[in-house]
């Protein structure tokens, strides 16, 4: 509002949270759904509604709450991705290899820009094993897949195709992004 960016961090958020905190501007959906899916198989995902940033900035990290169903030892490789509601992918990064149970999985991406008033869906590129994501039930929002295959040295399709889609559910996946502090007037 009149050129200024707030970010409100709630008190008792700050009372039980873990430091170092983050307070950059998010968008997606961060709150920690009440369903889980079932063991997704390799392929990417992403939230089939868009999102759309309250600013402009760099993009600077995907989260997913979700975690890897494999038995022991199985290898198991995660990365965020963020593509235009065109389906032009935006950014990508590294490979994050979680493990353990439930819980908020941030990944880095390489920063890229964003704008206000554009709609963004964000995802994952997951494989070659199993994954399950919270998510809550919600009409219009839902997941689409891609079957492509996961590889370590390659990019994801840098364009977007649906393979499969799933209704009514609300992801837990957002993404984190950085604002350019503007000249003061």
């Amino acid at each position: 509002k009149n050129n200024q960016l707030t970010v409100t961090v709630p008190q008792e958020f700050l009372d039980k949270a873990v430091y170092p905190v983050i307070v950059d501007p998010t968008f997606g959906y961060t709150s920690v759904g009440g369903s889980s899916t079932g063991n997704l198989v390799e392929s990417t995902m992403r939230a089939n509604r868009p999102y759309t940033p309250a600013a402009s900035g760099n993009v600077t990290s995907v989260s997913v709450y979700a975690e890897e169903t494999n038995a022991a030892g199985a290898t198991f490789h995660i990365r965020g991705i963020v593509y235009t509601d065109a389906g032009s992918r935006v950014t990508y990064g590294n490979e994050y290899a979680p493990s353990g149970t439930l819980a908020w999985r941030t990944l880095a991406v390489t920063p890229a820009a964003i704008t206000s008033g554009t709609n963004y869906k964000l995802g994952v590129w997951f494989g070659p094993q199993r994954i399950r994501i919270k998510f809550d039930s919600t009409v219009g929002y839902g997941l689409e897949r891609d079957t492509e295959t996961y590889h370590a040295t390659n990019a994801p399709s840098a364009t977007w195709s649906t393979y499969s889609t799933t209704a009514d559910r609300r992801y837990s996946i957002y993404a984190t992004y950085s604002t350019s502090p503007s000249e003061p007037t």
